[in-house]
């Protein structure tokens, strides 16, 4: 007779496991990038394009069964800082909650299961939709949420006091967080405010996490990084919104807040 033990049931596909994680991160294309990351440290590129010809996200549009992994993945890994993160802020005035680029919707989920009477917009690519749909029909908050195919370089038809941009902005070099943040603050209305979700960087204080996620943006996106708080101001500046706030939380991840300009 065999059954599971603390061990393999984490490895299971459900919720809290990490089965997804290890699928992913233990691919062949995760190390043999790994394996040209001396690319990077010498050129500031990113040692997957410079192995595999493509980008990171080209890759995972080719390969649509890759692209779901990744994103299940994340669901799995942050499932729980996302509940972390919804209740580390002040949600009691928010009645629809825009989340730029939130994959398959985990934080989402975690911020509408805590709170019954909001609404949420997704804004996704396409292809990612799918699988949004599969995972907010099992947190049983898909009839709360409307989904917007389309990316977040594109304009963004959406309403919400608040708008979330959770583990996006470090994926990306400088002038894209730029075109990324103009259009939120583009479809944002004066009074709402927007929430960047990201491990922050805090000088002179080192911090392996954030090392070790910073060496993963290189790997795939090449000048993508964590970033200091102050780094995010000149971002929102840049994007016509003003920095308001850092707040900590639970979890690995802060909240930087802002306000439009």
């Amino acid at each position: 007779m065999f059954a599971n033990n603390p061990v393999s049931d984490l490895y299971r596909d459900r919720p809290g496991g990490i089965r997804n994680a290890v699928l992913f991160w233990g691919d062949e294309h995760v190390l043999k990038s790994a394996a040209g990351l001396g690319h990077s440290v010498k050129t500031g590129e990113s040692s997957f394009e410079h192995v595999y010809g493509e980008s990171f996200w080209d890759r995972m549009r080719r390969f649509p069964d890759e692209g779901e992994r990744f994103n299940r993945a994340l669901a799995d890994l942050r499932g729980d800082e996302h509940r972390q993160i919804a209740g580390a802020y002040d949600w009691s005035d928010v009645k629809t909650v825009v989340d730029v680029g939130g994959g398959a919707g985990s934080l989402l989920a975690a911020i509408l299961e805590k709170h019954g009477g909001m609404r949420g917009v997704l804004v996704e690519q396409q292809e990612v939709l799918p699988d949004a749909d599969r995972l907010l029909s099992e947190r049983r908050v898909r009839d709360r949420c409307e989904f917007l195919g389309g990316t977040f370089f594109d304009p963004i038809a959406a309403t919400g006091e608040v708008w979330t941009v959770c583990q996006v902005l470090h994926d990306w070099p400088d002038a894209e967080c730029r075109a990324i943040l103009q259009r939120c603050r583009d479809a944002m209305r004066d009074t709402d405010r927007l929430l960047v979700i990201e491990m922050l960087t805090v000088p002179c204080q080192p911090n392996p996490g954030v090392a070790m996620l910073d060496m993963m943006m290189l790997l795939y996106f090449g000048e993508a990084r964590q970033r200091t708080a102050g780094e995010y101001e000149e971002l929102f500046s840049a994007a016509g919104l003003e920095f308001t706030r850092v707040m900590a939380t639970p979890s690995a991840f802060g909240i930087v807040e802002a306000r439009p300009i």
